[in-house]
């Protein structure tokens, strides 16, 4: 049984994401070009872990949300993803 899904809404994660970065059109094809195989990496990464990770549309201003059993459940999912790089120390 899955101890949490995480959602990561795209359209947030795309902003934040090019938030940094300088030559944002380079940026943001990279960013498209890329997300599908990252998402994958997250998703492969997070099993072993019971962690579930799914994408969505959702346009709210937040770049993810986690749905846990418990507490400690949601607390050790953030925990798991500050452990990760992000998609620009990911991309090779």
């Amino acid at each position: 049984m899955e101890r949490a899904v995480i959602t990561m809404h795209l359209p947030a994660h795309k902003r934040q994401a090019l938030r940094m970065q300088t030559d944002k059109r380079w940026a943001e094809l990279a960013y498209d070009e890329r997300i599908p195989e990252y998402i994958r990496y997250l998703q492969r990464e997070a099993q072993p872990h019971g962690f579930r990770v799914q994408t969505d549309d959702r346009d709210w201003g937040v770049v993810l949300s986690v749905d846990e059993r418990s507490h400690d459940d949601k607390k050790a999912a953030y925990e798991w993803l500050q452990t990760l790089p992000d998609i620009w120390n990911w991309m090779p």
